[in-house]
């Protein structure tokens, strides 16, 4: 393996190599996010580093290896995980940067929640195979829109492109990964959202039973939206204005299991709503059960929390339950 073609994550995986995993997991406790994927990538990825190679690192980093003389050292996604392990524990990061390590998947997560219009502004000047790249880790539907945005003159080459993707260098998708994040918090800086479907969701939630018929009307004119904004009308923190009836109510129309995954990122508020409304006994064995599962993927969490939201608002729309218990009521 020659010096000069290792990457800088690479080299820094060396020396982490070299350090042995309660030093590296020090280094690793200390870095950016985005820096921890990308040397974590490279580990996942080294083979059997011979003691010229580690030799010649080490002297450009003007660093001295005393320990490890007429050795060879051996990466791998065994000491990828296990660093990991040790530098973040069962934190929800630390699962999460396990499982793209052992798959050797590496995600664009800037890409999660950004609309397709703010991409395309970002994207729309660069390379053809950059952007082919971005499509091809993007959701189909976004990226789909994101298609039609792009110049008719590019529109065949990138699809070219995106079928001919191959292997990519995960150090590259994570160079663009943070490029669309920093832009993503450059635009967020520069400009004040002042609509939306949460505007739209705040205003139809301060009217009485005009707003069924406005968000009706949508169905028949734009379903999507209609879900959009209907989706923005109700979240689970608001649960804890449902009273003790109501959380009852609906923590009985839900398997067991969905609420184990939902309360473990729940408020304190929330929590305690639910908590409070059920056998002490119960409560205990809830408790018991979701620390028991250990740590979870963020997204499940979120998905728990989405069923619970949208059977809540099913109860609603039945009369089982009311919702928005912090409004004026009339007796």
């Amino acid at each position: 393996m020659k010096v000069s073609q290792l990457s800088a994550a690479e080299k820094t995986a060396i020396i982490l190599l070299a350090l042995g995993e309660e030093v590296a997991a020090e280094i690793f406790r200390n870095m950016e996010e985005a820096e921890v994927k990308r040397v974590g990538a490279a580990l996942s990825r080294l083979g059997r580093i011979e003691q010229e190679t580690i030799d010649e690192v080490m002297l450009e980093f003007h660093s001295l290896l005393s320990n490890t003389s007429g050795k060879s050292l051996q990466g791998g996604v065994d000491f990828a995980s296990k660093l990991v392990e040790k530098a973040f524990g069962n934190s929800e990061f630390g699962t999460e940067l396990t499982e793209e390590i052992a798959s050797h998947n590496v995600r664009m997560s800037s890409l999660d929640g950004v609309d397709s219009g703010t991409i395309y502004r970002i994207i729309a000047n660069e390379h053809p195979q950059t952007i082919a790249l971005i499509l091809a880790h993007a959701d189909p539907k976004k990226a789909g829109e994101l298609v039609k945005l792009l110049h008719e003159s590019i529109r065949t080459e990138v699809i070219t492109r995106i079928t001919n993707l191959n292997t990519v260098q995960p150090e590259i998708i994570m160079d663009i990964d943070d490029m669309i994040r920093k832009e993503v918090e450059r635009m967020g800086i520069a400009r004040k959202k002042i609509g939306g479907a949460d505007k739209a969701a705040a205003i139809l939630n301060a009217m009485n039973d005009d707003r069924n018929e406005i968000l009706d009307n949508l169905d028949e004119r734009d379903p999507d939206l209609a879900d959009s904004i209907r989706s923005h009308m109700f979240t689970f923190e608001d649960l804890k204005k449902l009273d003790g009836k109501g959380i009852q109510t609906l923590f009985k129309a839900l398997d067991r299991s969905v609420w184990e995954l939902a309360l473990r990122g729940a408020s304190d508020a929330v929590s305690s709503l639910v908590y409070d409304n059920m056998s002490s006994r119960a409560a205990t064995n809830l408790k018991e059960d979701i620390q028991a599962r250990g740590a979870q993927k963020k997204s499940d969490v979120q998905n728990a929390q989405q069923e619970i939201v949208q059977k809540a608002m099913e109860l609603e729309e039945s009369g089982e339950i009311i919702l928005g218990q912090d409004e004026q009521m009339v007796v």
